[in-house]
């Protein structure tokens, strides 16, 4: 490939093969949560087996990671790991919450057993297995290559487009083409067995489509970003998903400053943008009108607003006081969160999950998970801005405009309890890390 040309879509597919090939083993096999293992598992053997196939790049790629990066990624894998370590009895029957346990162990004589820290020692390997996909999908993102941004922002785009049309799919022939057991028919829930996932996802694709649309210059162009863009907000309103719904507020309001001039180094409006922007407008209506009923659905939602979510968030938050300061064990709560579970909050339904991710972190993981996630969160905010210092300034807004939504879907929801979100989350965070990666090799050379 010869230097300023932009990558054609045959060297493209060569250049990030092994990255396109876990995104789409990722995808169709990865959105389904725990309750489906062995799916989980094709994603996690295909991204380690990646990996290992990557050795050279994989190790190349650790070496020019800045020390913070490092800490934190090391430190995220070794939480499940050290919650798996055997410990004697006078230690682990000592942790808070643990009499219960000990009481059980007790009625068949093996209190005296050595146990691990977590409390369930399945549930927290199968949390420490889930941690390589995000795991491959960061370290295969080629950052020392020209345009690597772009060409992950188009990935994300691309597969929030073969997310709809699936989905269309599955509304237009039924169940029949539903990968898992979905809570109501009619929803679109593409590769994703969570409607709040799909929808996060489409929100995700809107984001990453506004980091690439000042570089896509023309009419023509332009129209294109916009007509996907519609596509991708009609999608998220299809899902039936109100926190997906309403994040749609943020890339809008973000699209809306960026058309308008507001963003982009004083960027003037231009009137020949008028066309390309009410052809938009007007696709996105005549897609609404096809499909009004299905939108009129999420509504409906809004309307009635009361759902169980307050109460889980009181027995989960009961929960979190009983293991804390150092949490039951990763993805445990299923297990621990039965005995806090109130009589005037019991549901036909089983609750499974916090419906909050920080407040799940806090009773799994205890002060250590919420210092990693503020820890997570401030090096993010770091690498944002040095990304945007750089000089690449609307696809870092994109990459950060979807982890804000990620962060805040994760307020009323579980986003990255699922492969195929934590694929994406893995790409976002390398992208910025990449910006990291460069201002290194550039101290370095100076």
């Amino acid at each position: 490939m010869r230097k300023g040309r932009s990558l054609s879509l045959r060297e493209f597919a060569i250049a990030d093969w092994r990255l396109i090939s876990l995104v789409a083993v990722a995808f169709m096999f990865g959105g389904g949560g725990v309750g489906t293992a062995i799916w989980n598992f094709i994603v996690q053997a295909f991204a380690f087996g990646l990996l290992l196939f990557s050795w050279p790049q994989v190790r190349e790629r650790w070496s020019r990671l800045v020390l913070p990066v490092k800490i934190l990624i090391i430190a995220t894998c070794a939480l499940p790991a050290v919650q798996l370590l055997p410990l004697p009895p006078n230690i682990w029957s000592q942790l808070p919450g643990r009499d219960l346990v000990y009481d059980a162990l007790a009625v068949i004589g093996a209190e005296g057993d050595w146990r691990p820290f977590t409390v369930d020692r399945v549930r927290t390997a199968v949390a420490l297995m889930g941690l390589v996909t995000p795991l491959a999908a960061f370290m295969l993102v080629r950052t020392k290559s020209s345009g690597f941004g772009t060409r992950v922002l188009q990935i994300i785009v691309i597969a929030a487009l073969a997310n709809f049309v699936f989905g269309g799919l599955q509304i237009s022939a039924g169940t029949s083409l539903n990968p898992y057991l979905v809570l109501e028919q009619g929803r679109l829930y593409g590769f994703f067995a969570n409607h709040n996932s799909s929808g996060l996802f489409f929100v995700l694709g809107l984001c990453a489509l506004l980091g690439l649309a000042p570089g896509v210059t023309g009419r023509y162009g332009q129209a294109a970003i916009l007509a996907i863009g519609a596509i991708l907000v009609l999608g998220t309103l299809l899902t039936n998903s109100r926190s997906s719904t309403t994040l749609l507020l943020v890339p809008l309001t973000y699209a809306a400053a960026l058309y308008s001039g507001v963003i982009g180094r004083g960027r003037k409006f231009e009137p020949r943008r008028l066309g390309a922007i009410a052809g938009a407008v007007l696709l996105g209506v005549a897609l609404l009108f096809v499909a009004q009923t299905r939108v009129e659905r999420t509504w409906e939602r809004f309307a009635a607003l009361e759902d169980s979510r307050t109460f889980i968030w009181e027995d989960a938050s009961s929960a979190a006081g009983r293991y804390w300061p150092v949490g039951s064990g990763m993805g445990t709560l299923d297990e621990v969160f039965q005995v806090e579970e109130s009589l005037e909050s019991l549901q036909p339904s089983h609750a499974r999950r916090a419906h909050n991710e920080y407040l799940e972190v806090a009773v799994e993981a205890g002060i250590v998970g919420l210092f990693l996630i503020i820890a997570w969160g401030g090096l993010l905010l770091y690498m944002w801005w040095t990304t945007r210092a750089s000089g690449k300034v609307h696809w870092a807004d994109g990459v950060g405009l979807a982890l804000l939504c990620i962060a805040l879907q994760s307020i009323v929801d579980y986003p990255m309890r699922n492969q195929t979100l934590l694929c994406v989350a893995g790409l976002l965070v390398a992208l910025l890390v990449g910006a990291l990666d460069s201002k290194k090799d550039k101290s370095i050379a100076a």
